[in-house]
């Protein structure tokens, strides 16, 4: 590194793929953004097949030395790139945004007056709206100073999109599946407490290239999250509140699967262990006792289309 080099205050994190729609309206919402500290805009392209390299070029161009494109050289499904993104951050403080979201004003000086003021904090977050909506993303009931325990007992109440972490605090993931937003916040949190912020200083974007929208990214996330929340017990979350999120979590999958048509994802996901019973909500309960039924009743309706194939008359 050049000697005289003075190392940004902030690392801004941008991940992108295929955002040729959404990359300047990203871009141009962090260049705005009036501090009064240095910071530094780094995009990480996994290797887009649109534009979006060159139009994060062009604002380069525009804005020397604010703007750094790292590239992929082959598409590694976001994780290299989160990897490689976040290695690269020179700031005291690491800010992430997705690609397809944007900032609003006043983000970034309002996230590191914080995390100054106030030195024991892991990191900062605030609320994100939905685009084109006044729907709040997540965390509005959730607390305004919380710590792992409350991340592990109420989900993950921040978006990712919404962070800005100590750059001290990072630890590479080990394995790929700890890529996940959730495994990287339980890991800062057991650093300390971290902050919402109530005040919307972002937006999130909904759409079909969204990242977990597919049904077949479904194991992955399923596996990312059980990971995460063994993390989170390793870091010291209580044993109980694990088990009672990766109950609550398996019995969303298992519907996942359900609506999918897939029975025995399902079935298999819905079933109680017996040690697992007093940790489960009233509704998975509930559905393991009864998680046979949709089996028994697609065979009872198969059985009536074949009855009813050979003489109609005996299903009246």
């Amino acid at each position: 590194m050049n000697p005289e080099f003075v190392p940004p205050c902030v690392s801004v994190c941008v991940s992108a793929y295929n955002h040729e729609e959404f990359i300047r309206p990203c871009l141009e919402s962090l260049l705005s953004q009036e501090t009064d500290f240095r910071f530094e805009i780094l995009v990480g392209d996994d290797a887009s097949t649109d534009a979006t390299p060159f139009v994060v070029e062009e604002l380069a161009r525009k804005h020397p030395g604010r703007l750094r494109l790292i590239r992929q050289s082959q598409n590694s499904g976001g994780i290299q790139n989160y990897l490689d993104l976040h290695g690269a951050a020179r700031g005291d403080f690491v800010a992430h945004v997705d690609g397809d979201d944007y900032a609003l004003p006043g983000k970034l000086q309002a996230q590191v007056d914080v995390l100054r003021r106030r030195p024991e904090l892991s990191l900062a977050a605030h609320l994100m709206r939905v685009h084109g909506s006044d729907k709040i993303m997540r965390g509005l009931d959730s607390p305004v100073e919380g710590g792992l325990e409350d991340l592990v007992k109420h989900g993950n109440y921040l978006v990712n999109s919404s962070i800005m972490y100590r750059r001290a605090f990072w630890e590479a993931p080990a394995t790929p599946l700890m890529v996940f937003d959730y495994t990287v916040i339980l890991k800062l949190a057991s650093h300390g407490p971290v902050f919402l912020d109530k005040r919307v200083f972002g937006v999130y974007r909904i759409h079909s290239n969204s990242y977990f929208r597919a049904f077949e990214r479904l194991a992955w996330l399923e596996q990312a999250k059980h990971l995460a929340l063994e993390i989170a017990r390793e870091r010291g979350a209580s044993a109980h509140a694990v088990l009672r999120q990766q109950l609550a979590s398996r019995c969303y999958f298992a519907l996942r699967h359900f609506l999918a048509q897939d029975l025995p994802g399902f079935q298999e996901r819905i079933h109680l262990a017996r040690g697992e019973w007093p940790h489960a909500s009233g509704a998975h309960r509930l559905m393991s006792l009864t998680r046979r039924w949709p089996g028994l009743l697609a065979t009872v309706f198969r059985l009536r289309s074949l009855l009813y194939a050979k003489d109609p008359r005996k299903l009246t």
